[in-house]
């Protein structure tokens, strides 16, 4: 009886050991849990400032429009500027599309696709484009090459100027810096 006593306290005391394990390794994982949200909060937080101090690389559309309260206004359009900024050879991968090889056949095999310039409709493209024209017209000589990067909206290329001469003088010198992009669907005021 005794032995059987013994037993059953010294099992107790195993359980209440056992409770004292769990309870402890339970904190220790709601703590790493916290301690891990609060990590996680702080990298978003120093993500999201470092998103806000950059400038943005599109012009203002209210801006732009304001602009148009000078004499002579023009607007151009680079023609298929999303598919003139190629991607690199080993960026294609994470620009890739399934297709049917033939579509006429319900079991023709897919086939996957590789963009090989930049996509348009996606949230990065207005980006990619910008930076690029940026970086190609840093790079410029161009007495103009500011006023050509500040007029840029997206594929858009728009000016006001007060004289007919600095019009084309810009018009023709946006042409010569984008490589002739093709300005298409020109207009202006005059």
């Amino acid at each position: 009886m005794k032995l059987k006593l013994e037993l059953a306290k010294i099992e107790r005391e195993q359980q209440r050991e056992a409770a004292a394990i769990r309870n402890e390794v339970k904190e220790r994982e709601v703590a790493l849990k916290e301690r891990e949200a609060a990590l996680r909060k702080e990298e978003q937080e120093r993500e999201i400032a470092i998103l806000r101090e950059r400038p943005s690389l599109t012009q203002k559309l209210y801006d732009i429009l304001l602009k148009f309260r000078l004499k002579y206004a023009y607007t151009a359009e680079i023609s298929k500027a999303f598919l003139r900024v190629g991607l690199q050879e080993e960026d294609r991968d994470f620009a890739k599309f399934l297709w049917v090889k033939n579509p006429e056949d319900l079991n023709s095999p897919i086939v996957t696709y590789r963009f090989s310039s930049v996509l348009f409709g996606t949230t990065s493209s207005p980006f990619l484009l910008q930076a690029t024209l940026d970086i190609h017209l840093q790079k410029s000589s161009s007495p103009y090459k500011a006023e050509i990067s500040q007029n840029l909206y997206t594929d858009n290329f728009q000016e006001t100027v007060k004289s007919t001469t600095k019009l084309l003088q810009i018009y023709q010198e946006a042409n010569k810096e984008l490589q002739g992009a093709n300005m298409s669907q020109y207009c202006n005021n005059e």
